[in-house]
């Protein structure tokens, strides 16, 4: 009997522990399945963001140069950029495959998605390790809707990349315990920061600050550290550190391109820099303030928590977060809104950690209710307030997908246009550098020498952006004596003739040699252009012309050939939607 019910007894735990495991099965696969369904939902959002949401300027500057190094042209030496180069050649082959469009932005936004994902894997892999899954999972949702960071990882821009070589990075001095890799993948993350962006100045020092800090909170008196063991760290590191840029230095010398190299990315960003005016401003004194706050609070951490290699990490965390922009307020000399994105994600590895913490103590009845229903209602509250930064229902790309699309049938691949920063994307400059901040800081002091008119002159341009408050003072009035408007962005070659007595010529001139043609003109057989009766598109050489109208005859428009026989219309006037889409871009810094 003894035996028979031991046998029972162990059918029936054998039953229930079958139950209890198959139960366990079905719970994970759900799991899956509805993690599957809401991360499909999550790309099906993003992808929709990045086919709608407004256009950086930044943008098309940054495909301007992928599309050069696409063509074959050398960055820096055929076609100038002030960032690293790491990501405009990464990406160079997707534009190659994708070939000129003028959906181009929308398109490349979209390999944007894997670096916002990657982020919030980090941000997830980070919590989870100092914290807990939950922990990990919150913060991950933070990160993801936070509004700054979800808006601006949109945006086809270095700094994306960036962020997430940052977040690897205090992944790997986080979460892997081996010292020898721990050093030397620290190194090759940092070492390809550098090559992605020069911002990895301030990443470096902030870590450098972090680290020491760190160090003397939380390390005791008695803990020593052998010498042979820092020094193989340090090697460590700094091989990690050399091998990407060193190979980048390796492309550059052989394409014989460093002097360029060093001038685009070093000494014009430093000649602006050393010359500006910069000072901590209210939000550098908040930031200041909440530094200490943050240091006492490190200080509590290292001394109340039990477990001193955690407690290490998490103040390490900390401190990364806090000193960042303290050293980008008062070293870096133009602070953009894309400065923060590596800094966004420790944002919510602090926030969430500290709001379940303080959820569990004060809720004691129903801690696991409050610390699910309260970051959810904090979620929800981030999406809604996402929702009008981004305007998912309004498609704000059309204007530049318009643009694009004008440029590309109003221009033949070999002709040289003029724009602020690259915007046409597909064209030749014919000016060496781009109108972003640091270059009209220095054309404005006379640091650099406004020759614009003279290069569009001397290439023969006949097309230009519009949008006459990047261009510098004498330029904008160059454009405004010599180009006529044919579409809501661009600028052809081209004088408004005003009627004169009859019988009496008009005085003119040209700056622009190229063929052109006469618009508006009741009888175009009855005009006379330097004295010879008009009939057809003819070049003229720059210097003074003459025109005679018939009696009666209009406001004559003299127009480049080219724009006529491709169906652009002169003196474009813009709609009312056009208009007020002009004025949003103006006020978001966007044109």
């Amino acid at each position: 009997m003894r035996g028979k019910k031991w046998i029972d007894r162990n059918g029936v735990v054998m039953h229930f522990s079958r139950a209890r495991m198959s139960h366990l099965e079905n719970s994970k696969a759900q799991r899956i399945c509805w993690f599957s369904l809401l991360a499909i939902l999550f790309v099906a959002v993003r992808v929709h963001c990045a086919a709608v949401y407004r256009v950086d300027s930044d943008e098309p500057q940054h495909l301007h140069v992928v599309w050069g190094v696409a063509k074959g042209l050398v960055q820096y030496r055929d076609i100038f950029d002030n960032h690293s180069p790491l990501f405009q050649l990464l990406f160079a082959p997707l534009f190659r495959v994708l070939g000129e469009r003028a959906d181009i932005v929308e398109a490349m936004r979209m390999a944007m998605i894997p670096l916002y994902f990657g982020c919030l894997a980090c941000v997830y892999l980070i919590c989870a390790r100092l914290f807990s899954r939950q922990c990990g999972v919150w913060a991950a949702l933070f990160t993801a809707f936070y509004p700054r960071f979800f808006c601006t990882s949109i945006e086809f821009r270095p700094d994306n990349l960036w962020a997430l070589a940052w977040l690897l990075l205090l992944a790997v001095l986080v979460c892997v315990r081996r010292p020898a890799i721990r050093w030397l993948a620290s190194g090759l993350l940092l070492g390809i920061g550098f090559s992605i962006s020069m911002k990895t100045t301030v990443m470096a020092l902030d870590l450098a600050a972090a680290g020491a800090l760190t160090w003397f909170l939380c390390t005791s008196a008695n803990t020593s550290v052998s010498l042979s063991q820092v020094a193989k760290s340090a090697a460590l590191f700094i091989t990690g550190l050399t091998v990407v840029p060193g190979l980048l230095l390796l492309h550059f010398a052989a394409k014989g391109a460093l002097a360029n190299l060093y001038y685009c990315l070093i000494r014009h960003n430093l000649v602006a820099a050393s010359e500006r005016a910069h000072f901590l401003d209210l939000r550098g004194v908040a930031v200041l303030a909440a530094l200490a706050g943050v240091i006492w609070w490190c200080r509590r951490i290292a001394r109340l928590d039990k477990d001193r290699p955690l407690a290490t990490r998490r103040v390490f965390i900390l401190l990364a977060g806090a000193i960042y922009p303290v050293i980008l307020f008062i070293l870096w000399p133009l602070v953009t809104r894309e400065d923060f994105l590596a800094l966004m994600p420790v944002v919510g590895l602090v926030v969430v950690p500290t709001l379940l913490a303080a959820l569990e103590k004060l809720c004691q009845r129903h801690p696991q209710f409050a610390m699910a229903a309260v970051p959810a209602c904090i979620i929800l509250a981030l999406v809604a307030i996402d929702i009008p930064t981004v305007q998912p229902w309004r498609d704000r790309t059309r204007f530049q997908q318009g643009f694009i699309a004008s440029t590309l049938r109003l221009t033949d691949p070999g002709d040289l246009i003029m724009d602020a920063k690259g915007e046409m994307i597909y064209r030749d400059r014919s000016f060496y550098y781009v109108l972003e901040e640091m270059t009209r800081w220095m054309l404005q002091r006379e640091r650099l020498v406004d020759d614009i008119p003279e290069q569009m002159i001397a290439h023969g341009v006949c097309v230009a952006a519009r949008c006459p408050e990047r261009y510098p003072r004498r330029t904008a009035q160059f454009m405004k004596e010599n180009f006529i408007p044919v579409s809501f962005r661009l600028l052809v070659a081209g004088k408004i003739l005003p009627p004169a007595p009859a019988g009496k010529p008009t005085l003119f001139h040209i700056a622009i040699p190229a063929r052109y043609a006469l618009a508006g003109a009741s009888e175009p057989g009855a005009v006379l252009l330097d004295g010879k009766r008009y009939e057809g598109p003819l070049f003229l050489a720059p210097g003074p012309h003459s025109i005679q109208t018939p009696a009666g005859s209009g406001v004559v428009t003299l127009v480049w050939a080219q724009a006529i026989e491709r169906g652009f219309t002169p003196l474009y006037k813009l709609s009312e939607e056009e208009e007020s889409e002009a004025s949003q871009a103006r006020q978001d810094n966007i044109l």
